[in-house]
């Protein structure tokens, strides 16, 4: 299984804001939004 992490803050609470390829991430605790995001195995 595959967790999805804020870049900025480090938090899981990330969704994809925009679709496609490179879709933009979105945090809901911090306001990032970027295409950069951490994925790690749980």
């Amino acid at each position: 299984m595959k967790r999805k992490k804020c870049p900025a803050c480090k938090s899981t609470n990330v969704f994809l804001d925009t679709g496609g390829i490179t879709g933009k991430w979105r945090c809901n605790d911090c306001g990032y939004v970027g295409v950069l995001v951490i994925t790690e195995d749980v």
